[in-house]
């Protein structure tokens, strides 16, 4: 009928419209972490779970995109036994799914473990505080070897964003559009780290306007005096001496 047709059309539009914008802000993030965009041939884009699933199979992927496909646990836990056998991505993209915490915790593992994986975009799913913190130490376990790139934008994470991803290896963290109201003082010793994007979330510590107004280098500057008050409050009471 005409308005299958038009529906199916439209349905079409709006899935094309979303890869589009997930590819423009894995494009700035990469540049922001001062490494060369993709070109066409060097990123492969799953249409379901099967094809991801070929595509980490086969050596020669170094970027696999599957946005917008609707995967929720299930499919993510797949993906993250894959990416355990794998040796050969550089970047992953599941932005724009269904995945919660269990599934967030799969592929925290296997990003963790992950000899060579570079970046991991997982914005615009359902990870939440609970989601975001097994993450974290699922890949915290792992010691992330390469890891550089995090985006969690959109996940309804909040009010505290997890110590686990300060990582030593970690550039660009992106964390806008969700709940966040503290970030922890560790943040300031990641000493690679020089992108962190906390638009609208509604942080009290530090203040947002700090972030604002003279954005995340004054964030960290702010995370690194309070880091060393802690650590002086600490040996004035005999903690850790």
């Amino acid at each position: 009928s005409l308005l299958g047709h038009f529906l199916l059309a439209t349905f079409s539009h709006e899935q094309q419209h979303s890869t589009s914008r997930h590819k423009q802000e894995n494009h700035r993030t990469r540049m922001f972490a001062g490494r060369t965009p993709l070109s066409g041939e060097d990123v492969y884009h799953a249409t379901n779970l099967a094809d991801a699933l070929s595509a980490l199979r086969n050596s020669q992927t170094r970027w696999l995109v599957a946005n917008g496909k609707g995967f929720g646990d299930e499919e993510a836990i797949r993906i993250a036994r894959a990416l355990t056998h794998n040796k050969h991505l550089q970047e992953l993209s599941l932005a724009g799914n269904r995945i919660g915490p269990e599934g967030a915790e799969a592929l925290g593992h296997a990003v963790g473990a992950h000899p060579f994986l570079k970046e991991f975009y997982l914005q615009k799913n359902r990870l939440g505080q609970e989601g975001i913190e097994r993450f974290a130490a699922a890949v915290q376990s792992g010691g992330a070897p390469r890891l550089e790139v995090i985006n969690t934008s959109s996940n309804g994470i909040g009010p505290h964003f997890p110590p686990g991803l300060a990582l030593p290896t970690l550039k660009s963290l992106i964390v806008k559009n969700n709940n966040i109201k503290e970030i922890p003082a560790c943040y300031g010793e990641c000493d690679k780290l020089s992108n962190v994007v906390l638009d609208n979330n509604p942080l009290i510590s530090p203040p947002m306007d700090v972030y604002v107004s003279n954005g995340w280098m004054a964030i960290k500057s702010f995370l690194v005096t309070a880091l060393e008050r802690e650590k002086e409050q600490n040996r004035s009471a005999g903690i850790g001496s």
